[in-house]
């Protein structure tokens, strides 16, 4: 039975009827005439437009309905022109980049001109209806009972997996879509033919076999109506929709699947019969989150950056970018798209659930063949089905370009930021290359054929949702009122080359190139005689218009579809508990950066000092800028100069921003905690931008798995509010990695060195060896890619130069203003470091360690994280070269360098003889990446869904509770070290308060210090006028003297300029440093039961003639305690054996007793 589609002539191909269109034609969507490129004797066969189209540029007619065409003169980058008497060129045609790779639409006409012409942005300035009803909806279901009636039963909520409401109301309108597609008898007729036996031609095809091909009744009946449509409801029973992981879909090249449901057995489920399937849908989360972003464009701007991210990748240069992206017309399209895909999948589980194979015998083997359309070779169900409905199949023109990755190239499919073409005819039936659908087996007049694609205008697009166009349009004139416009004249061809069958390349336009001077402007072509489709449709006779109308079914009485049986949704195997159920969680970053924050201010609260070197290096020097006084190492003479006085003010000025709060009466004391506080701040702002870049430019989950990482780690706990150049390293680090991480809206090399090596400079000089990695991925991209691309790479270095060495000038401003003489104080650090180390001198006199010493700090600080951590790189090679998963949106190469600087930094520091934990501080960022990167891996490999992978024959809940049980223990076990370390360690913060308390101390007096001179926390948690001094212990080295305070000439802070005496760099003990034990007011001692006392070292508690406890406080006796003790906090109940148990000692403030004098 011949189709009343095919009878109404809807596809336009009559003698008298031409697919060209003139411009009023084009009205409904605004189309111009596309520039004619000039006309020549030109003999190259087939012109490559990826080599040619781009030396054409053009503009606007006057009359605004076409435009005006010249070639340019690549003499002139700025303008193009040969003479001044040409035209400015407006729109650049041809390829947008360097690239090959972009679509043959953009080769010919380039985005530009795409754009002027309404193929990518068409602002959409009226309130619209976007709730699309179906022609035939109201026959089949009352639609007027609630909104929920108005979407069709199999694309309901109960159908989707764990689906929440949020999420339904985010997809409503492309299910609304979707709905319209379905309810419409035209389509209805390809489900009555799938699902009734009597509807099937057997046939023979000479190349492929027997195959089974549908006959398509012009009407269906009433009956035969409701009884398609309740097959099509009872689908509730046969299928089910779910979100699958991106990693899984790009491994299928895919946005979606429909795969056949297989029981505990391994055998396959019946559907409607015993030759039938039950199946289930997965869709790409990308839907979802695009279509989510969109939603919540207001809170941050996650959807919009995606734009400008591909326009930095794509290389865009700015003569050639089209005009911003209209985020309304852009999500329209993913909307359609997703329609579209939501169609395509259940054609082919409603084939699966009632097109029966009698000879499938190994159904765990192959898929059941699917019946073919008529006029449409193709076994491949859902494109057909979609080409039957819109006469095209509509896809996203996509583009690549390294450093793309595989996932940026797939992600167009759900952004479509470049718009949407369709084949001239879809007629592939055993292979089709995936870029462009063309016939690669068959027969051999099919590789003689030219290939055609049309761009769709963005209007019609949009016109998809008004609900005018389905209640009035397609109410009237049929389901072809919608099909895809095909615009002859902005057409592209590929004809294939007698090269190797199957090679197509772009052609179809033949036209010289000028070298010495531009051709002749040539405007757009006059318009055809002939009307355009929808004119055509609008005035055609009645006869035709009686034929469309036949389409439209006879109402019937409205038939609530029949309720769905019960069915088990989620069987073991495909259940994804970690992969494909659960959005990836997305904090916003201010609430990320608050949590940080929180936990960084109890580390700067109640976590002790760990290195004496912060106290007398950093926190003293800092002391003599805020109160005057202060212990000076020999760091800070100026016959050495190897600490930055810069770095010091810094933190000096910080400590002044507690005047502006208004609290007053405040001990000292307190500027200590408001610096911690605000160096926790710092730390977790650095870290919260470093997350957001992760989670919006690589994986929201990866973004999710750092925060938790740096969030709950003993080593970021300590670490974030240390007073260390090796932490402030470790904040520009974190900041350097995001901006090198981010390339949307274009790369922030300059911003990234001015981070990590300006950071170096002020910091630590060493760590400006983390930038490393990143300039090389940069020069690598600058090198192989173009000359334009290096000379851009040069100038951002150049850019970042500069910026870095505004930070060196400033840094050595200050230092010769306080040290009164030349001193470039990072070339000072690696001088001693790493010349001064050979001639006997250097870090190695202080000790050393073996080379395991970071492994075995790193497992205390990062636990597990650590060990995945190491096997990140690994792990990263085989989930993508071997088992060709994509895990984020940029190249395989960019991964490799991100996760480069953990293991550059781990290498260089474990050759080291001297070692110390503060040394791996700059790295900590890059550890909780490469931890997040291998942790994200082996929960995907955890989630897997694959039923030939080992994995997912274990049952699914177990398969969850292992990985919660992992990170749980990961939490657990880091918390339990930083109470353990808090508990152990914190006597040294406590037994100064006292001091504060009115009439303890006077001004004048001492507080001193024998062996425990390298727990002191600095002075200020002295009162005022109370100084800290040293009695002599067993300690041997050079200690630290006192800034002076003489006043000496012009200038403030002569202790920082004038020369101390006694100063060395060999660690050679000064007996100058020392005070009299009986200039001593009060001392703090400590007494374990592991270590008696010396002459050097008496046991001044125990003196209780002498000296009084004002406060005693417990700490950790690290010699008596065991292994599991020292680790972590053990709490001290009696029924715990002793050797597990940990031992303590007395920390005490002693007075000396006024009796002595």
């Amino acid at each position: 039975m011949t189709n009343a589609m095919e009878d109404s002539d809807v596809d336009m191909e009559d003698s008298d009827v031409n697919n060209g269109s003139i411009f009023d034609g084009w009205l409904p969507f605004k189309i111009p005439y596309p520039p004619k490129f000039p006309d020549s004797n030109y003999t190259l066969v087939d012109p490559d437009l990826e080599l040619y189209a781009k030396n054409f540029g053009a503009t606007d007619n006057p009359d605004g309905k076409g435009f005006q065409i010249r070639q340019l003169n690549k003499a002139d980058p700025i303008g193009g022109k040969f003479s001044d008497d040409e035209f400015d060129v407006k729109y650049r045609l041809g390829s947008s980049s360097e690239s090959r790779h972009w679509h043959d639409l953009v080769h010919k006409w380039g985005l530009q001109l795409l754009d002027r012409a309404g193929f990518i942005n068409v602002p959409i300035q009226e309130p619209e209806e976007d709730d699309p009803v179906g022609r035939h909806a109201r026959n089949l279901r009352d639609i007027t009972k609630d909104l929920d009636e108005q979407i069709h039963p199999v694309f309901r909520k109960e159908m989707w997996r764990n689906m929440d409401d949020a999420q339904y109301a985010t997809i409503r309108t492309p299910l609304l879509l979707a709905t319209a597609f379905l309810d419409d008898p035209i389509t209805l007729q390809v489900f009555h033919a799938i699902s009734s036996p009597d509807r099937w031609d057997n046939l023979v095809d000479s190349k492929l076999g027997p195959y089974r091909r549908l006959k398509l009744s012009g009407t269906l009946t009433d009956s035969e109506l409701k009884a398609t449509y309740d097959k099509m409801a009872d689908m509730r029973k046969y299928t089910s929709f779910y979100w699958e992981d991106e990693g899984v879909m790009m491994k299928n090249s895919a946005v979606a699947c429909t795969d056949i449901r297989y029981g505990t057995n391994k055998k396959y489920d019946p559907a409607s019969g015993p030759l039938t399937r039950k199946s289930d849908i997965a869709i790409g989360w990308m839907y979802y989150n695009v279509l989510r972003d969109y939603e919540t464009r207001s809170q941050d701007n996650a959807y919009e950056e995606y734009f400008e991210d591909f326009m930095g990748l794509a290389g865009i240069p700015q003569n050639r970018k089209p005009g911003p992206f209209d985020l309304d017309c852009a999500i329209r399209r993913t909307e359609f798209l997703f329609a579209c895909v939501l169609v395509h999948e259940f054609a082919h589980a409603f084939s699966l659930a009632y097109f029966e194979k009698p000879d499938m015998t190994e159904p765990a083997k192959q898929l059941p063949d699917e019946p073919w359309l008529p006029g449409n070779r193709s076994n491949e169900l859902g494109d057909a089905l979609i080409d039957h409905i819109l006469k095209g199949v509509p896809k996203p023109q996509k583009f690549f370009q390294w450093p793309m990755s595989f996932e940026h190239m797939h992600q167009q499919y759900y952004y479509s930021p470049y718009g949407i073409c369709f084949a001239g005819k879809w007629d592939a039936w055993k292979a089709t290359n995936e870029n462009e659908d063309v016939l690669l087996e068959g027969r051999d007049e099919d590789h003689n054929k030219r290939y055609t694609y049309y761009p769709m205008p963005q209007k019609q697009v949009n016109e998809m949702f008004h609900r005018d166009t389905w209640e009035h349009y397609v109410v009237r004139l049929g389901l072809g009122w919608i099909s895809l416009e095909r615009i002859e004249e902005w057409a592209a061809h590929r004809v294939q080359t007698s090269i190797q069958p199957g090679s197509w390349r772009a052609a179809s336009c033949s036209f010289p190139l000028n070298t010495n001077r531009s051709t002749t402007a040539m405007p757009s072509p006059p318009p055809p005689s002939r009307p355009a489709r929808r004119q055509f449709m609008t005035t055609m006779t009645a006869s035709k218009a009686a034929k469309l109308q036949n389409n439209k079914a006879l109402p019937v009485t409205p038939t609530a579809p029949a309720e769905a049986r019960p069915v088990h949704m989620f069987p073991a195997d495909l259940t994804k508990p970690l992969d494909a159920i659960a959005d990836p969680i997305y904090l916003n970053p201010l609430i990320a950066f608050y949590i940080l924050a929180a936990a960084h201010a109890l580390a700067a609260l109640y976590f002790p000092i760990q290195d004496c070197d912060e106290v007398y290096n950093y926190y003293e020097p800092t002391h003599y800028l805020t109160d005057g006084y202060g212990k000076q190492t020999w760091e800070y003479s100026p016959d050495y100069a190897i600490r930055s006085w810069a770095y010091v003010t810094l933190h000096a000025f910080v400590i002044g921003l507690r005047r502006v709060i208004p609290i007053w009466g405040l001990p000292k004391v307190w500027k200590f905690y408001f610096l911690r506080i605000m160096l926790g701040a710092v730390c977790a702002a650095s870290e919260a931008r470093l997350y957001t870049k992760i989670s919006r430019t690589l994986n929201p989950r990866l973004g999710m798995l750092f925060f938790l990482i740096m969030l709950t780690s003993p080593g970021m706990f300590h670490a974030s509010v240390s007073f260390l150049p090796s932490t402030f390293s470790m904040y520009t680090t974190a900041l350097g990695m995001a901006a090198f991480m981010d390339w949307r809206g274009g790369m922030r090399t300059a911003q990234g060195m001015m981070c990590m090596i300006g950071g170096a400079f002020l910091g630590w000089p060493f760590a400006a060896a983390l930038i490393a990695p990143f300039m090389l991925e940069e020069f690598v991209l600058a090198y192989f890619t173009d000359k334009e691309e290096f000379i851009s790479f040069c100038y951002r270095i150049l850019d970042g130069s500069v910026r870095s060495t505004i930070v060196l000038v400033l840094q050595f401003c200050l230092d010769a203003f306080f040290y009164r003489k030349v001193a470039i104080v990072p070339f000072n650090i690696v001088w001693y470091n790493v010349i001064a180390a050979r001639e006997g001198k250097g870090p190695d006199i202080y000790g050393t360690e073996p080379w395991h010493f970071y492994i075995r700090n790193l497992l205390l600080n990062f636990n597990i994280w650590f060990v995945i951590a190491v096997a990140a790189m690994p792990l990263y090679f085989i989930h993508t070269f071997v088992l060709r998963q994509p895990i984020f949106k940029q190249s395989y190469l960019r991964g490799v360098f991100f996760l480069t600087p953990f293991y550059l930094w781990l290498a260089i520091f474990t050759l080291q003889p001297h070692k110390e934990e503060r040394f791996m501080y700059p790295i900590y960022p890059a550890l909780g990446f490469n931890a997040a990167m291998g942790s994200h891996i082996l929960l995907s490999w955890l989630g897997t869904s694959n039923p030939r992978s080992l994995i997912a024959m274990i049952p699914a809940k177990l398969r969850l509770l292992f990985a919660s049980l992992c990170f749980i223990a990961a939490v657990d076990f880091g918390a339990w070290r930083t109470l353990g370390m808090v508990t152990a360690f914190n006597a040294p913060l406590s037994v100064y308060k006292p001091l504060r308390l009115p009439g303890v101390t006077r001004p004048g007096d001492n507080v001193c210090l024998g062996k425990e001179w390298y727990r002191f926390p600095s002075s200020f948690h002295l009162p005022e006028g109370v100084r800290a001094k040293f009695v002599k212990s067993e300690f041997s080295g050079l200690l630290p003297g006192d800034f002076s305070q003489a006043n000496q000439g012009f200038g403030l802070y002569p202790g920082a300029w004038l020369t101390p005496t006694g100063m060395n760099d060999e660690n050679r003990e000064d007996p100058s440093k020392y005070t009299q034990l009986s200039h001593c007011s009060f001392m703090v001692d400590s007494s374990f039961p592991s270590s008696g006392p010396s002459p050097l070292e008496p046991d001044y508690i125990n003196q209780t003639d002498i000296w009084e406890k004002l406060t005693c406080e417990p700490f950790l006796d690290a010699s008596k305690t065991g292994t599991i003790g020292r680790i972590g906090w053990v709490p001290d109940w009696d029924f715990i054996p002793s050797k597990y148990r940990r031992q303590w000692g007395e920390y005490c403030l002693l007075r000396r007793r006024k009796s002595i004098n």
